[in-house]
């Protein structure tokens, strides 16, 4: 639904989900500035699409990218 005014206008949504797996060495290699981020977490895509602890826009992202990758890895195809 549209949150901005006028409300009774509808919307279009566009999501372009871009990702890249990363080796344990990779992810080893990542470092953070404190100075620029407080806090950060790795969080399994399946808690951001269940928890209501994050933006519905990211949560309609991350369920998009599992609907995906999910016949991504199916081997029935």
């Amino acid at each position: 639904m549209r949150e901005q005014e006028p409300k009774n206008h509808g919307t279009a949504d566009i999501d372009a989900v871009v990702t890249i797996e990363l080796s344990d060495d990779e992810v080893a290699r990542i470092h953070h500035d404190a100075k620029e981020y407080e806090d950060r977490a790795w969080v399994a895509a399946e808690e951001i699409v269940s928890s209501g602890r994050y933006h519905p826009a990211l949560r309609r992202v991350v369920q998009d990218y599992l609907r995906v990758r999910k016949y991504e890895v199916c081997s029935c195809c």
